[in-house]
């Protein structure tokens, strides 16, 4: 414990310029080998999925966890979203305080975690807009999710307009997950993408079977402002890598793990991509997308 406490301390201490450097790894890093995980959700720990305690206790939950994982992995950076199975009795109430954990993790060491994700409900309606400007506004959030089937609302719910229009003004980024079922169907979101075309939206999860890699990759070819993560895996190993950059481009793959590192990063490291490719791929995009450095 002590070890990973004081590594911990130097990271933060050392600032960017030194994470790759002091970060745990297994192997000598290349230069392009920094990877900053845009698939990370925190989400209570209770029974049953009730927020608890103070901010503070709520943000503790995740914080050890995370960074022993990051560690494990080799993964410097993470951008910390707000899971979605969390319980809704009070309402807004519910998800203004998972934002305000989110936003706690990104206060307590922004060098490992320099963005935080946030969410809001189709069903909470007016009030959801209302939340999104706190979330742009007073914690900062850079962007915000949704995983519409745990809700049992279409992607493309008439209310994701205001929503999306919303988003837009305040600069947040959308990221919204597609499998290939009723409520989040790739193409519902080529249709919010369609009707939204200045707005850069990022598809999570979107590569997990083989109609989803088909129907999104189809999608994002014709839909230049959509993005994809990796997340939970990339299951067809480095041949699909590399069909898959040759198809749409290394410079609209997000690294993801959703708490699945393995299948995604080892796919990736000794896949015959270019480095330069890796590099993007890992934390090129990532940090373009959200202006911090590379």
């Amino acid at each position: 414990m002590d070890t990973l406490i004081s590594r911990r301390q130097a990271l933060t201490a050392a600032g960017l310029a030194g994470l790759a450097a002091a970060a745990p790894r297994a192997f000598a890093a290349p230069a392009w080998d920094t990877p900053f995980d845009v698939h990370a959700h925190m989400e209570p720990g209770t029974p049953d999925y009730a927020p608890f305690g103070t901010l503070a206790q709520m943000v503790n939950q995740h914080y050890d966890e995370r960074l022993q994982y990051m560690d494990r992995n080799g993964i410097l950076r993470s951008a910390v979203s707000a899971g979605y199975r969390y319980r809704r009795a009070e309402g807004i109430a519910n998800t203004r305080a998972m934002n305000d954990m989110i936003a706690g993790l990104v206060a307590k060491n922004p060098q490992r975690f320099p963005v935080g994700i946030g969410v809001v409900q189709v069903s909470d309606g007016d009030a959801s807009l209302r939340e999104l400007e706190r979330m742009a506004r007073d914690l900062k959030l850079r962007g915000v999710g949704w995983h519409h089937a745990d809700e049992g609302a279409y992607i493309d719910n008439a209310f994701m307009r205001p929503l999306l229009r919303q988003v837009q003004a305040l600069g947040l980024i959308p990221f919204i997950h597609v499998r290939e079922r009723e409520y989040e169907a790739w193409w519902r979101l080529d249709v919010l993408a369609g009707e939204f075309p200045g707005l850069t939206f990022v598809a999570m999860s979107g590569i997990t079977t083989t109609d989803d890699r088909e129907h999104g990759v189809e999608i994002m070819q014709r839909r230049k402002n959509i993005l994809m993560d990796t997340a939970p895996a990339i299951y067809g190993g480095d041949q699909f890598l590399q069909n898959l950059v040759r198809r749409i481009g290394a410079d609209r793959m997000l690294f993801g793990t959703d708490s699945n590192p393995t299948l995604t990063l080892e796919v990736i490291r000794r896949s015959a991509l270019s480095d330069a490719d890796k590099k993007q791929i890992l934390s090129g995009n990532t940090a373009r997308l959200f202006g911090l450095p590379a």
